[in-house]
């Protein structure tokens, strides 16, 4: 793999977990500029959006994923590549970790869509309540 194309994955995929992590900490008024790039998409944006998990899982294995490669194919130097040897099972626990989160965070998102959806239900319903 090129250099040039590593450095543009590693690029996309710190772009992924600083969306993913702004995503999670930060109210939504501060999110306007990543509103804008995923509106140019298309993709809905809302409090209850999906996106934002799967920018933090998927940041995260991408940056593991350009690691592992660039370290691979000695883009690196040699200096590097051992610091990277040896932290590898930090680097995957961390990478692990951050994917374990997006799931559940997804979830949850999913799990308030799903109540919300049935609650509108039952009350768009009333003749069959009690």
């Amino acid at each position: 793999m090129a250099t040039d194309h590593l450095v543009a994955l590693s690029a996309i995929a710190l772009a992924l977990l600083a969306a993913g992590a702004v995503g999670m900490h930060c109210s939504w008024e501060a999110l306007a500029l990543v509103w804008l790039a995923i509106s140019a998409f298309g993709l809905r944006c809302s409090s209850n959006a999906l996106i934002f998990p799967v920018m933090l899982g998927s940041g995260a294995l991408l940056l593991e994923y350009a690691t592992e490669n660039a370290r691979t194919h000695k883009v690196v130097s040699e200096q590097l590549s051992t610091g990277l040897d040896a932290a590898r099972t930090l680097r995957r626990t961390l990478v692990v970790s951050l994917a374990l989160i997006a799931a559940f965070w997804a979830t949850a998102i999913k799990a308030k869509q799903s109540g919300f959806d049935a609650a509108y239900a039952i009350e768009s319903a009333p003749p069959f309540l009690p």
